[in-house]
């Protein structure tokens, strides 16, 4: 594609003929090589909401500040490239208003459940973890925010060969799944 050209998405055999690098080259190889997915789960830490010290409410009612704002637009833009079916969140003010733009824009509803966030993740990690892995079904694409304890840990157990599950605010994982196990 041309320098300022829309993103998109193209066949594998397209975009060989497009690359012109050898480390491009290469990345088509090593996705050519691992089964195609029949799932997709967006798993996004919730954008910016200023420090908890500075909070005198309720953490659970904390909402995004300026920056993370921004960030819940941006990650709209992104997000919506996937063509999510279902959005989900836990439910923190600040992970649900994170996903709020994406929902509008795409026009579907944020489905909120206290399973994907660490308080009910640090009582029962199990439950979190396959109710996550429920998400996947087949010919799905589901985006799940969630906060800073979960989703390494989350991350960590999937086992996905990453050097750091480190998840900073506004930032995500795209995991995808063959027949229920995550594959990339």
């Amino acid at each position: 594609m041309a320098a300022g050209a829309d993103l998109g998405w193209v066949l594998l055999t397209k975009a060989r003929k497009w690359v012109s690098y050898d480390a491009d080259r290469s990345v088509l190889r090593d996705f050519a090589s691992v089964p195609v997915p029949d799932a997709v789960l967006v798993l996004v830490r919730h954008a910016k909401a200023g420090k908890r010290g500075r909070w005198s409410g309720e953490d659970l009612l904390r909402p995004l500040d300026a920056n993370g704002v921004a960030q819940a637009a941006q990650l709209a833009e992104l997000l919506a490239y996937f063509g999510p079916q279902r959005i989900c969140s836990a439910d923190p003010v600040r992970c649900v208003q994170t996903v709020e733009p994406l929902a509008a824009a795409i026009k579907i509803p944020v489905h909120v459940d206290s399973v994907f966030g660490d308080a009910s993740f640090e009582a029962n990690p199990a439950a979190s973890h396959t109710a996550l892995l429920a998400l996947a079904k087949p010919g799905s694409v589901t985006v799940v925010c969630s906060q800073g304890t979960t989703i390494p840990t989350v991350i960590d157990r999937l086992d996905v060969g990453v050097e750091s599950s480190d998840t900073r605010k506004g930032a995500w994982w795209v995991l995808t799944l063959t027949d229920g196990d995550v594959v990339t």
